[in-house]
């Protein structure tokens, strides 16, 4: 029982020494993760059109 309360003391103890963001950064951050999203997604279907088409070309010859 000793081991938990000692586990969760340490746990409190580092969850109070995180920085954690300010709302404008967290806004910022978010932004980026969520353009990147978007544009590696748009990318990828860009890719497998491409290379459907060209796999449909190659059978249809």
């Amino acid at each position: 029982m000793n081991s938990i309360k000692k586990y969760l003391s340490e746990a409190r103890h580092e969850l109070l020494q995180v920085q954690w963001p300010t709302k404008n950064h967290a806004i910022r951050i978010s932004t980026i993760a969520a353009i990147f999203v978007l544009t590696t997604t748009i990318l990828i279907t860009i890719v497998d059109f491409v290379l459907n088409k060209l796999l449909l070309f190659s059978h249809g010859s």
